[in-house]
């Protein structure tokens, strides 16, 4: 895939009481879109809201140029957006379930045959490249997910969204709670999801991770989005945006 700079996910004028207010901002296709601000600015709700975790509120949103709105994850992650969540272990972790069943789990309708029954061969298969691919340290694959390392743990979540193949990724802290090593590696696969065509969207307060990931960042007040800097630009710097 390309990266064509095609809009996937549009918003205009997207409201919600006690969020955020007339924000208008676009997501294309194979370009990191970083928005920061402070706590409580709207930024994390906001992709909740396009992941159906909440209400997404009033205004237009547009996917591929037809309406969008998700009522339910599922619904979201059907239509290609996917969403890893600040809380690793409450939303992207089952914990005491292993490896393989955590980055199997988005998928397991693509991996079940005709009757319904797993494809136990081609669930080992999909996981191994996904581990091989995110250099997941781990003895092995049934190794329950809550006795890896933090940064692991995050390369597990990773795996299982990638799995699902999105159009659109939300990121919200994607490098919370890891070491360098593994914040590393992680801003690697972001890399290569935006180079692979996926639209990306990098919600943090890490300005100087950020700048050194994004094509653009957002800086979002009280709900709004106050200014954009455009990576290269020579005012681009992170003490202007912070």
């Amino acid at each position: 895939v390309e990266r064509d700079g095609k809009p996937v996910l549009e918003i205009k004028g997207l409201s919600r009481p006690g969020a955020y207010h007339d924000v208008s901002l676009e997501f294309k296709a194979g370009e990191i879109v970083g928005l920061t601000g402070l706590e409580g600015c709207g930024k994390a709700m906001l992709a909740r809201g396009l992941y159906g975790l909440e209400p997404l509120g009033e205004g237009e949103v547009t996917f591929e140029g037809a309406p969008y709105q998700a009522e339910m994850p599922d619904e979201a992650l059907a239509k290609g957006v996917a969403y890893l969540p600040r809380d690793r272990h409450g939303l992207g972790i089952v914990g005491i379930r292993s490896v393989l069943e955590n980055i199997s789990l988005s998928i397991l309708d693509r991996l079940t045959n005709g009757l319904g029954l797993l494809r136990s061969g081609a669930e080992r298969g999909h996981v191994r490249h996904y581990v091989d691919t995110l250099g997941i340290i781990t003895p092995g694959l049934r190794q329950p997910v809550e006795f890896l390392s933090g940064g692991n743990q995050q390369k597990v979540v990773f795996a299982k969204l990638a799995g699902t193949q999105p159009k659109v990724l939300l990121l919200d802290e994607p490098t919370q709670g890891v070491d360098v090593q593994a914040k590393i590696e992680i801003m690697k696969i972001v890399d290569e999801m935006s180079r692979q065509g996926v639209a990306v969207a990098f919600i943090s307060e890490e300005i100087r991770e950020m700048v050194d990931v994004c094509d653009r960042i957002l800086v979002m007040y009280d709900g709004q989005v106050t200014a954009e800097f455009q990576m290269g630009d020579p005012e681009a710097t992170v003490e202007k945006i912070l």
